[in-house]
């Protein structure tokens, strides 16, 4: 079953993203994509549109289940269809110079819904033998995902650096810090005179070096898986090759309050015992 809800959440998020852009090639694209969005809010009842505003649609995954056949199927395809255009521009994103710097915050948006990033990159995939997905994991244990379709580009914290720069949010990162270049079919990673260092599979690299899919980088504090992946491959395991990487699952704040007041309660009741006159 597809997550629907989860789904379009992520599609208003990367519609958000972009949609005051003026850049020629993504303006019909984002304006048949609004339209798309607007259907798919006018067949969902009132509490779901509520939720849909709010970019909180996953949590009615559950209510959409019970929605009318038909209509369920016609925002399948609609979904379907924004998943597309998303592709779409996705792709020409990465095809105008200079456009990787404005990516981080789309990277961001894929990171935080997985789902997504499975169907967007299975959509671009179709056209393609293979695609090359990075991972990011940085120091705030926060998720980028960036498709690699240019080259080169550059890891770093500053977008002014240079050309073609993918933001890394970390301290410990240089400014520009290593630089993926491709030769023939070959994908070649450099580190650019950083002051930490970049690491393949836990060794400094001192001149380029050869990847290959699962290789992980390390820059600063952040974490790079790469991923070599055809349309089949996303489809069957790409779920299973994150997990694989994720970071451990934090607790939220108010699971930390929670655990707070049960060790302070159970403190109490300890000294309480303690302190009890004996019979």
């Amino acid at each position: 079953m597809i997550p629907l809800g989860h789904l379009l959440d992520g599609l208003i998020l990367f519609y958000n993203a972009y949609r005051t852009s003026k850049t020629p090639p993504i303006t019909q694209s984002l304006s048949e994509f609004k339209r798309n969005l607007k259907s798919i809010y006018e067949l969902l009842p009132a509490p779901c549109q509520i939720d849909y505003r709010k970019k909180k649609l996953k949590q009615r995954e559950e209510d959409l289940k019970f929605l009318n056949s038909n209509i369920q199927n016609i925002l399948l395809r609609k979904t379907k269809e924004s998943i597309s255009l998303a592709a779409e521009i996705y792709q020409s994103l990465l095809r105008l110079k200079g456009y990787h710097s404005t990516l981080f915050e789309l990277g961001r948006v894929l990171g935080n819904n997985t789902d997504l990033a499975k169907y967007l990159f299975h959509e671009i995939a179709k056209n393609e033998e293979k695609v090359v997905i990075l991972e990011i994991i940085t120091c705030d244990k926060a998720r980028d995902f960036l498709l690699l379709d240019q080259y080169p580009l550059v890891l770093g914290r500053d977008t002014s650096a240079t050309e073609n720069l993918f933001m890394v949010r970390d301290s410990l990162v240089s400014r520009p810090h290593c630089c993926l270049t491709r030769e023939g079919s070959s994908i070649l990673l450099e580190d650019m005179q950083s002051r930490n260092g970049t690491y393949v599979n836990g060794n400094m690299i001192r001149e380029k070096a050869l990847l290959k899919s699962g290789d992980k980088i390390r820059i600063g504090d952040s974490k790079i898986q790469i991923e070599i992946m055809n349309q089949e491959e996303i489809e069957g395991t790409f779920e299973t090759k994150i997990l694989a990487f994720s970071p451990a699952p934090s607790l939220s704040c108010q699971q930390v309050t929670l655990l707070t007041l049960a060790i302070a309660l159970l403190f109490l009741l300890i000294l309480a015992y303690i302190t009890l006159p004996a019979n």
